[in-house]
């Protein structure tokens, strides 16, 4: 059999669950070829009237054609409706078909895949999953099936399945849903960790990510925000007994960001399995934001070598686990401060940069929002002071997640740690004046 022949496309068929009306379904669909021939004519969000229809298939008598379109109304795979139409001095009502949302997946069924474009492609494999999983779940719900371990599986199955043999960057991080109090009372998914890895994945890298997500419909809609975007999360564990990180975001003179989780279940990994060294192992770059520091320290050490290694260590170690946050700087990564995180440093009697390279700190970057970074770099005292073009600030949310994640990208390009952060400081700065925590659309060639 040839190639074609012997592959198969990922068709996924709805019907009623009913076994009676699922019969009359495939026994009126199947039972004549013009049900299919007029389903192939549509394109997805185009209508077609009942005249050019029946033009297009003038093998078939008009009263066949007509009573097909019918049945295709019946079975909810074509909606219809009446227009007006002028046709030289005369108004005349015509009737005209649009596939629905079923429509659109027996449309596929009878098509040629080689024939769609890419864009289709990509919305045919994205929303498939998305209406899998919010079918199934529905199922299993109506037949008293506990939902969280049934469509935890399906998760696993769909999204958390390995992407990529090999990783150009393995992120650990936190996932979360992000409740913007102020402009308007908006809903995100977010999580500093997932940001910078679906922002990695947008800048082509192969991209893991490390962490632990809710089985909850909240937690399986924030691994399924990320993985649609490219990212590998089989890397994740799914836990049946966690709560997905709930933050809230009160902008002002100074953005406020309080998030609630549950403390014995972080939305963070907390374990190192084999699975992940050895994925660390292989990549070309790890990232290290929020999370078990004693679990990063494990980790550098057992995948040994000469790898770019980025520590970010959030507000809460710095607080409470400082001793753990040295441990990790004894393995020499390069780190990323923010202003606040810094004041934290000093307030705890840290000179900048002299403590930090005594603790094993070779580069050290400390980003001034709107104002730019400074970079140090051993033994250098003075830092290097990176200005940033002058942008009306809307959101600062995520804007350090573009930051990272375009330093990372640039250093695995090859340009040195001060040409890394000119550029990830001209696009986190543009981020600025976008509202939302992934801030995508700021990822573009012409600024890198």
């Amino acid at each position: 059999m040839s190639n074609k022949e012997n592959s198969f496309w990922p068709f996924i068929v709805f019907m009623p669950i009913d076994v009676d009306k699922r019969a009359l379904f495939l026994s009126t669909l199947f039972s004549s070829k013009i049900a299919i021939d007029i389903l192939r004519l549509f394109k997805w969000n185009e209508d077609l009237c009942q005249s050019d229809i029946v033009k297009s298939l003038k093998t078939h008598s008009n009263k066949t054609v007509i009573a097909i379109l019918r049945k295709l109304v019946s079975l909810n795979l074509l909606s219809e409706e009446y227009r007006v139409e002028r046709r030289g001095k005369r108004r005349v009502k015509v009737k005209c078909y649009r596939l629905t949302e079923l429509g659109k997946w027996y449309n596929l069924l009878f098509r040629d895949p080689q024939e769609l474009d890419r864009d289709t492609i990509k919305i045919y494999l994205t929303e498939i999953v998305r209406e899998f999983i919010e079918r199934v779940a529905s199922f299993t719900s109506k037949l008293s099936i506990l939902q969280s371990s049934y469509i935890a599986d399906i998760v696993r199955a769909f999204l958390a399945k390995s992407r990529y043999k090999d990783f150009d960057v393995v992120v650990f991080g936190s996932n979360a849903l992000d409740v913007y109090v102020t402009h308007g009372y908006k809903v995100f998914f977010g999580g500093s960790g997932a940001n910078v890895a679906v922002a990695l994945s947008r800048l082509g890298l192969k991209t893991g990510f490390v962490s632990r997500f809710s089985t909850d419909v909240i937690g399986l809609q924030s691994a399924y925000s990320i993985a649609k975007e490219g990212v590998d999360i089989s890397l994740s564990i799914f836990d049946e007994n966690a709560t997905t990180a709930i933050c809230s975001i009160v902008h002002g003179e100074k953005t406020k960001i309080e998030c609630e989780y549950d403390r014995s279940r972080p939305p963070v990994a907390t374990e190192l399995s084999e699975k992940v060294v050895e994925a660390c192992r292989k990549a070309k770059a790890i990232y290290l934001g929020e999370g078990i520091n004693n679990l990063y320290v494990d980790l550098i050490r057992k995948i040994g070598g000469e790898r770019l290694v980025v520590y970010r260590p959030n507000t809460e170690s710095i607080q409470h686990f400082l001793k753990e946050v040295l441990l990790v700087f004894r393995q020499s990564p390069i780190v990323i401060l923010n202003e606040d995180k810094a004041e934290l440093f000093s307030e705890k009697g840290f000179d900048i940069p002299r403590t930090f390279y005594d603790h094993g700190v070779k580069h050290l970057v400390i980003t001034l929002g709107g104002r730019g970074a400074e970079v140090y770099t051993y033994p250098q005292t003075e830092p290097k002071k990176i200005e940033a073009p002058q942008v009306k600030v809307l959101d600062p949310v995520g804007a350090g997640d573009i930051f990272s994640a375009v330093f990372i990208y640039m250093l695995l390009r090859g340009l040195d740690i001060g040409s890394a952060v000119e550029k990830a400081v001209k696009v986190a700065s543009a981020s600025l004046s976008q509202l939302g925590p992934r801030k995508l659309a700021t990822i573009n060639n012409s600024m890198l």
